[in-house]
């Protein structure tokens, strides 16, 4: 016996396969009800049994959480150190609530929306700055979802980052603790986004308490080429004793590049990181940096889109992470 199958259905119902679907997923509010009626009796009458394995893809109930990660096209941003852990942490927490993931690593609107679509998912992760499509996402998208390190103004979105300006400050005093006045501030890409924003703005604000003026010969927007941020840093005129670099994975390749240069960290350079990724502690010198907790940040992103997830009405949660100082060996006291 032929095994009945949505095109079936839809053609002795004088309906698409689309309304079939709708009507065998329970999506009796984009259905007419009398298409309902007629539909349901065929199903009945047909002995059709849905693929669970295609429901699997398309149903909610599966506990499918998509995580879209930032990323340039065709660039595997999982090898960011940053990256990596974030996202390993937040797969091992919703494996652990009995929720399964998808990854796509994009930066364009159009495949995000695409993907959202196509999965139809039971809620999303946004790590990585997608403020400029905050607004067309909130309208677009009809699940819950959460972003990370937003500092868009929208109050109907939830997120979880971490203090940026204050990490600015504490790398800042920490430097003038230590006697240095002429500071580099390194971020690359620096005015692309609000994190690094936020970051300088910190720092420029411990040295104007400290009554140093800023100086803008001393603000280097620049790529992640260590090669290039070590050439620039040491062409600052007048000389510059120390630097504060905007992400961990930019400042290990810095001091890499001085030592090709000749040039000793901390003796001729103190450097400062942000994030405390696991491969700073390995660093020579050990990487000094303003940690943030990457592995709670995980948690509460997926403990946050979660209970949106069991209570769709439950209002937007912002949450703000602290961060703290680690002091290792990549900073001397002049």
């Amino acid at each position: 016996m032929r095994i009945a199958t949505l095109k079936d259905i839809a053609s002795r119902a004088g309906v698409s396969i689309t309304t079939v679907s709708n009507v065998v997923n329970g999506n009796y509010n984009r259905v007419s009800p009398s298409n309902v009626k007629r539909i349901q009796a065929l199903i009945e009458e047909c002995h059709y049994v849905p693929n669970q394995s295609a429901r699997s893809l398309t149903n909610k109930s599966t506990n499918m959480i998509g995580i879209i990660i930032q990323s340039e096209y065709m660039t595997n941003s999982l090898t960011d150190s940053y990256v990596g852990e974030f996202v390993g942490s937040v797969v091992l927490h919703l494996q652990r609530l009995g929720y399964d993931s998808l990854i796509r690593m994009t930066n364009d609107y159009v495949d995000i929306n695409r993907s959202l679509r196509k999965w139809n998912l039971a809620g999303a992760i946004f790590t990585g700055t997608y403020d400029r499509y905050i607004r067309d996402l909130a309208e677009d998208t009809r699940i819950p979802f959460i972003f990370t390190d937003s500092y868009s103004s929208s109050r109907r979105i939830n997120n979880v980052g971490v203090d940026d300006f204050r990490g600015g400050v504490l790398a800042a005093e920490h430097l003038l603790k230590m006697g240095h006045r002429r500071i580099a501030f390194i971020a690359p890409g620096l005015h692309k986004s609000e994190v690094d924003e936020q970051r300088k703005n910190g720092f420029l604000s411990a040295l104007g308490r400290f009554g140093l003026k800023e100086n803008g010969d001393y603000l280097m927007p620049t790529s992640d080429s260590g090669m290039e941020m070590a050439e620039m840093l040491m062409d600052m005129s007048p000389p510059v004793t120390a630097a504060f670099v905007t992400a961990d994975r930019a400042a290990i390749r810095l001091i890499d590049a001085l030592k090709e240069l000749g040039k000793r960290v901390p003796d001729d350079y103190s450097i400062v990181g942000f994030d405390n990724i696991e491969l700073g502690q390995y660093a020579t010198p050990p990487l000094t940096t303003v940690a943030q907790a990457i592995q709670r940040k995980a948690k509460v992103a997926v403990d946050i889109l979660v209970r949106h997830i069991e209570n769709p009405y439950a209002p937007p949660e912002n949450i703000l992470i602290d961060v703290s100082l680690l002091e290792r060996g990549s900073v001397r006291r002049l």
